[in-house]
């Protein structure tokens, strides 16, 4: 019952086959002809979790809860959502000793042809980039009469507690210890599956698409937030619009983290913490929104890359083109 359970919950969908010693009619397994890729893609477990859990009267309380069925297997999910970046340092600090990483690693391309390309989008940016200089100076703390500001919210670069940060951004850990350290920790033991979009500080532009499977933790760029295009390369569909516009919140749109967790006797409130403390603080969020501010991309890339160290591997390259008076945003691999 407990492995039906735990099954029900990551494919509600799926036909589970019982046997002893392997003993299946071959029939059952092999050109069924069942596979239907549209009920697969929205009948995963983590997808529906997004929508199945209900309001329930717990205790006297109303709470967002799973339906009575999983629990009864020990079987629960959340759905973690926030409003504000990952700290990537934070984030890996997190999550390096636990599971093997797998990222997917952009290759360069020839710099001949890229070269004439950054010459020309040089020039036409001096411009901004003239202008972020001096924002970068005055919030640095320079005055007009060449005095330094030391209030708090000036610019600072890594903090001394990232900085001294005894982890790198290696992905060398053997699977084996990672499946150790994996079990005797008392949050993460009971961590079956997740999945979902994450948003690091350093990477405004896209999302990350987070995928993990027991100790296999899959992190890597996906597309970019919908609040970064243009209008015109949104879905046509209303009903799909207004799906993507209920994402959306002032100032940062539809930017956020939501990752579905799935697990065996799951520490919720110890996933929320552990995850909460991989958020930027409010100082750090300051200095964030100043870097967004500026005009440049490329400046402003360059900042959020001294503010907040990010070792993770590069993601596809966010490219803004001006096509007939609109900002046509594309991902250059």
């Amino acid at each position: 019952d407990r492995i039906l359970g735990i099954v029900k919950q990551l494919n509600p969908t799926a036909k589970v086959l019982q046997s002893n010693y392997c003993n299946v009619d071959i029939k059952e397994v092999i050109g069924t002809g069942t596979f239907e890729f549209e009920k697969a893609a929205t009948g995963m477990g983590w997808l529906q979790s997004l929508h199945d859990l209900a309001v329930r009267d717990i205790n006297g309380q109303k709470k967002i809860a799973p339906t009575p069925e999983t629990e009864e297997y020990g079987i629960s999910s959340f759905v973690y959502r926030a409003r504000r970046p990952f700290h990537p340092r934070r984030l890996y600090g997190l999550i390096h000793d636990k599971f093997v990483i797998m990222e997917g690693v952009v290759e360069d391309e020839g710099d001949g042809e890229e070269a004439v390309d950054e010459d020309d989008s040089e020039n036409a940016g001096d411009e901004d980039k003239s202008q972020d200089a001096e924002d970068v100076e005055d919030e640095n703390g320079a005055s007009g009469d060449g005095s330094a500001h030391s209030d708090s919210d000036s610019w600072s670069e890594v903090s001394v507690e990232d900085a001294e940060s005894s982890e790198d951004f290696s992905k060398s850990i053997d699977p084996k210890d990672a499946a150790k350290n994996k079990a005797n920790d008392p949050i993460f033991k009971g961590l079956l599956r997740s999945k979902g979009f994450v948003w690091l500080a350093t990477r405004p532009g896209l999302h990350g698409e987070w995928s993990q499977a027991g100790t296999m933790l899959t992190l890597q760029g996906g597309g970019p937030w919908f609040c970064v295009l243009d209008h015109a390369q949104w879905p046509e569909n209303e009903a799909t619009i207004k799906s993507i516009m209920s994402d959306f919140q002032e100032p940062w749109g539809d930017r956020r983290q939501e990752i579905v967790f799935i697990g065996e006797k799951l520490d919720e409130a110890g996933l929320r913490k552990v995850f909460d403390e991989c958020l930027l603080s409010d100082a750090e969020l300051k200095k964030w929104e100043r870097a967004m501010r500026l005009k440049n991309p490329d400046t402003m890339h360059d900042k959020l890359a001294q503010l907040f160290e990010d070792g993770f591997e590069d993601w596809p390259e966010l490219v803004h083109d001006e096509h007939d008076g609109h900002n046509h945003a594309t991902i250059k691999a």
